[in-house]
């Protein structure tokens, strides 16, 4: 946990505890609090985002990146591959998502961004590990957990880095360790990829961004990176290549949501929500 962290959580755990519970995607209230032995996280979700929430059909999901809807073009597009596979690094095994981000999912993930709630981070990983447990067991097996790192600056605007959380509380479900912030870096941001308007231009914001300054923590490793959103898998798919060079031996990505480029999340999109695509 990074110092930024230690400084946030307590602010976070005092509302967590003393205010009163509200859903974790719209803040609706939820009325009184059950005990925490009792909790689970669809029972921290109002009764209309629990019917709203329904998570991806991952037999219509693309078997390598995961984009949803699966699209392919016969006779251009290789086997078990879509049409968003040819605009990606060709450095990770596969990706899964658990949620689409128009739904009850993205509020929460923009609620953990933007709302100074890192403590979301865990509801989030324990909401949507029970749909892709099988896929998820396999690719943490023997794994490392690394996450999609920020610039420190952006960091330090928003007191800690939502994939970060969301890496810690995967790697004490599943019992893996999770790499320090200081392995794989972010040296330089150029703006939400949602503003890159094509797959090139995309591609071209991404060169260079990353890179593994503790290259031995990854070398002959298997690892599971871990961010918050997908959308085109730029991002992710660029950081995973800065590690395949770095050595790293199998790489697979896991995000609890995915976006559709262009699609509007529930009730219109917002300048935040278009932060928050990748």
């Amino acid at each position: 946990m990074s110092a930024l962290r230690w400084l946030t959580a307590p602010a976070s755990l005092l509302a967590e505890t003393f205010l009163p519970p509200g859903c974790l995607a719209c803040h609706a209230p939820l009325g009184p609090r059950e005990k925490p032995s009792n909790d689970s996280p669809e029972s921290l979700l109002c009764r209309d985002c629990r019917m709203l929430l329904r998570p991806l059909g991952q037999e219509r999901c693309c078997p390598h990146c995961g984009a949803h809807p699966f699209r392919s073009v016969p006779g251009r597009t290789p086997p078990g591959k879509c049409v968003d596979c040819a605009s990606l690094p060709e450095a990770f095994v596969e990706a899964r998502s658990a949620f689409p981000y128009q739904s009850p999912a993205g509020g929460i993930v923009r609620n953990l961004k933007y709302r100074r709630s890192p403590f979301l981070a865990e509801w989030l990983v324990r909401l949507s590990v029970p749909h892709v447990r099988d896929w998820l067991y396999k690719a943490a097996d023997g794994a490392v957990i690394a996450f999609v790192p920020m610039t420190g600056g952006r960091q330090v605007s928003r007191g800690y880095n939502q994939a970060e959380e969301i890496a810690l509380a995967l790697g004490g479900l599943l019992g893996r360790p999770v790499l320090g912030g200081t392995t794989l870096v972010r040296v330089a941001h150029r703006g939400p990829q949602a503003r890159h308007g094509t797959r090139r231009e995309r591609r071209a914001a991404l060169k260079g961004v990353f890179v593994v300054r503790q290259p031995e923590k990854v070398r002959g490793k298997k690892i599971l990176l871990v961010d918050d959103v997908m959308t085109t898998g730029a991002t992710a798919a660029f950081a995973a290549a800065a590690l395949q060079t770095a050595g790293a031996e199998e790489i697979y990505i896991y995000t609890p949501v995915r976006a559709r480029l262009g699609a509007g999340s529930l009730g219109g999109r917002t300048g935040a929500d278009n932060a928050v695509l990748s």
